[in-house]
This record gives structure tokens, C-alpha cells and sequence, in this order.
């Protein structure tokens, strides 16, 4: 693959605002994951709780497949899809919605339904960043294709935290257009990943104990490989600084003859990368804010039933909003790899960090009341709201209540 094409590749693929792009009406999707766990706190097997969605999915048009990896994958009639993490985490992909009022509709139509009928048969969903706890020993991986069994070698070598992230965390993506506005939202987003990772924190405990850190899925992501996670600093040119990050990270899935992982720039200079290959390579890329044609924000902690759309509210205000992302550029500092490990170890609990996520997120939620309820309804302004009411203006998160409320709510 020659060099002089990679540039503009990634523009099209991944920046496609810097060529200009005519941007489309401004979408939102999310990605929600939980943890599926028996009333004693185990890990309910992979096979059962296939068996188990499938049953509740026939009345309502749920159908099951596979992903073109070979793992199971329910398609649903609205749109999106119910899939799983490599360690069994469930996770419920919306379609992309015009507004957060229709995907807060589509959301309200899979996952309630899902709790109460997994709740019958004893299962439940925890909304939780990390197993609190199991030992990473007896999570097995579950989903052995072949982007995971890579995935897993290559991270085995590098940290500990690899196979705890694979097997043990939940999340929640938000998926953003990049508007009239890409760069604007781009260097936000990443301003903001400090902020938003202490805002959502939900994850201080693990193998039963206190882990040290507020958001310890944030750790394993700071731990595992720095050379593929991470923010980006605000940059004239996005995209190259994107390219300079995908190329000084290592091919996962193609060690040397030595066994030695290569950075994908060794790979190009010897010309044994191909279009196929880079393509790949970029799906294993990880920064909070990942560039795809749209952004997704990787950021958040899984949460409980109750608050999981509160990211896509605040997200939706303070983006698509032209004077809220103006007034939260100017309020952001610089972000920093230094600032996006102090958020995941002390969350709120640092007050310049308190004082920046309550401004950011009154931002948002004032963005949202000028956007009005054709694009966020009341109801789940009201539900953020309360959130930052119960956590935020309090310099809380979720963590900070770990240990005692139950660690999945059913609706």
C-alpha cells in the first residue's frame, strides 16, 4: 500500500469533514452494554442465555443470526441488534435515531421488556463499569473468533488489564454525526473525556474489594496499551495526527517471524500492508473518541437501566448545540493523558474536576432545553436532570454509591 494513500483514506473513511463532506441531519445512537449475572453474582453461560433472549425475542420478531465473525447476533424489527462482548457482556446497539426522543422510544421498546423477562428466569443485567466480583481467572473468553483470540494474545503480552477489559467491563458508546461543525465537536469531545469519565464512573470495586480507583474500566483502559487508547489534544489537522496514532500502533493480528508485534508504520515501510490489512488494523484502534464517519464516545461506564441514555442527553446538548458547544469549548481545558488517568482514579472526588463536569454538564443540559423536546423529550431531560441533581452537582458519581443500592435495577 503506498504511503501517499493513506492520508486521504483516512479523510474519507474516518475525517470526512476536513474534504468538505456535506454533513447529514445530526443522528445519535448508543451501544449499551451490561453484565448478565445468576442471583449469586455469577456469570450466566454464554449458551443459556442465548437460549434464554431467544424465547422472549419469538413474540416479538426478535431473529437470531450470526456476525459475520460467527457469534450469535439477535436482529431486531426496529432496527439494531442485541449482541455480546468477548466475555459474555450483553449489548444492545440501537439504529441510529433522529433525535434522542425517538431513540430514547426504540431504547424503551428492547430493554425494560428484556430486564423483566430475563428477571423470570432469574438472570439479571447488571448496569456496572466492572465486575465487582469475580476474579479475571474465572472469566473465561468466551466469544473465540479470531479478532479475539489475536486480540487476546497480543494483549496478554503487553498488561494484565487486557484480559480484564475483554472479559469483565461494560460500557456505553455514544455515537455522534460530525455536523457543520466536525472539528469543533472533535477537539470538545476530547476536551471533555476527562469530565465525562469522572462524571460516569461507575466501577471502584473488583474481586469483591475496593479497587483504588472510581472508574477502574477506566484503568484497564489506561493499562492495557497506551499505544492504542488514549485523547487527542486539539490539532490544526486531526486526521494526520489520527494517522501518526494508527501507524505507531502494532498490528494485533500479524506478529514477525520473532513473535514480535510491529507497529503498522514497519509493516507499510517493508510493503507488507494492504488495504484490507489497514482497515482491520483500524477497528483496533481504542481512543476515547474514535473516529469512524461519525464519532463514538467510548468513554462512559455502563450504568443501570434507569440512567443508561443520561451520556446520550448530555452528549446530544453539549454537541449538537452550536452556543453549548461554544461556551464548552472555551470552558475545556487542553485534555491530557495525565488528566484522563487523575478522572478515572479520583473522579469527582478532585474538585477542579467537580467544578469543571457540574459547569459541562449544566452546559449540556442547557443545550438540550434550547434544542426542545422534538429533539430531547422532557422526559429524558428530566431523567439527566435528576442525575446531575443525585451525582454530579454533588461532586458524585455513580460509584460513589456502590455497595449500597443493588447493582441492577429491573424496570
Amino acid at each position: 500500500m503506498d504511503r501517499r494513500l493513506l492520508l486521504p483514506r483516512l479523510r474519507e473513511t474516518c475525517f470526512p469533514w476536513t474534504l468538505g463532506a456535506v454533513p447529514r441531519p445530526d443522528r445519535v445512537g448508543v451501544e449499551v452494554e451490561f453484565l448478565p449475572r445468576l442471583a449469586d453474582g455469577t456469570a450466566v453461560p454464554l449458551a443459556q442465555l442465548v437460549k434464554r433472549i431467544a424465547a422472549h425475542g419469538v413474540a416479538r420478531g426478535w431473529s437470531l443470526g450470526r456476525t459475520p465473525l460467527g457469534d450469535p447476533l439477535f436482529h431486531l424489527p426496529a432496527g439494531g441488534t442485541i449482541g455480546f462482548e468477548p466475555g459474555g457482556q450483553l449489548e444492545y446497539s440501537s439504529p441510529p435515531a433522529a433525535s434522542v426522543t425517538e431513540l430514547g422510544g426504540t431504547t424503551e421498546e428492547v430493554l425494560p421488556p428484556l430486564f423483566r423477562a430475563l428477571a423470570e428466569d432469574g438472570v439479571r443485567l447488571d448496569g456496572v463499569g466492572l465486575d465487582p466480583l469475580g476474579r479475571v481467572e474465572d472469566a473465561p473468553l468466551l466469544l473465540r473468533n479470531e479478532r479475539y483470540l489475536h486480540m487476546a494474545r497480543y494483549l496478554a503480552g503487553r498488561s494484565p488489564w487486557g484480559a480484564r477489559m475483554m472479559r469483565q467491563t461494560a460500557a456505553i458508546h455514544v455515537n455522534l454525526d460530525f455536523g457543520a461543525r466536525g472539528g469543533d465537536r472533535w477537539r470538545v469531545l476530547n476536551a471533555a473525556a476527562p469530565a465525562l469519565t469522572a462524571i460516569f464512573a461507575n466501577s471502584s470495586r473488583m474481586e469483591g474489594g475496593d479497587g483504588g480507583w472510581r472508574s477502574l474500566r477506566s484503568r484497564a483502559w489506561r493499562e492495557l496499551d497506551p499505544e492504542r487508547t488514549g485523547i487527542f489534544a486539539s490539532a490544526e489537522d486531526a486526521a494526520d495526527v489520527y494517522l501518526a496514532f494508527a501507524l505507531r500502533a502494532p498490528l494485533i493480528a500479524r506478529p514477525d517471524a520473532s513473535g514480535a508485534y510491529l507497529p503498522a508504520a514497519r509493516w507499510l515501510e517493508r510493503g507488507e500492508l494492504d488495504g484490507a490489512t489497514w482497515n482491520r488494523h483500524l477497528t483496533t484502534l481504542f481512543p476515547e473518541i474514535r473516529p469512524k464517519g461519525y464519532f463514538e464516545i467510548r468513554t462512559p461506564d455502563a450504568l443501570p437501566l434507569e440512567w443508561c441514555l443520561v451520556p446520550a442527553v448530555v452528549l446530544v446538548g453539549l454537541t449538537y448545540d452550536d452556543e453549548a458547544l461554544r461556551t464548552a469549548r472555551e470552558l475545556l481545558p487542553e485534555p491530557s493523558a495525565e488528566s484522563l488517568a487523575r478522572a478515572g482514579r479520583a473522579g469527582l472526588r478532585d474538585p477542579a474536576l467537580a467544578r469543571t463536569a457540574a459547569e459541562l454538564f449544566d452546559i449540556a443540559l442547557e443545550g438540550c432545553g434550547r434544542l426542545g423536546p422534538a429533539e430531547v423529550d422532557d422526559r429524558s431531560l428530566a431523567t439527566a436532570r435528576t442525575f446531575f441533581e443525585r451525582f454530579t452537582s454533588r461532586g458524585r458519581s455513580p460509584a460513589d454509591e456502590i455497595g449500597t443500592r443493588p447493582l441492577a435495577e429491573t424496570a
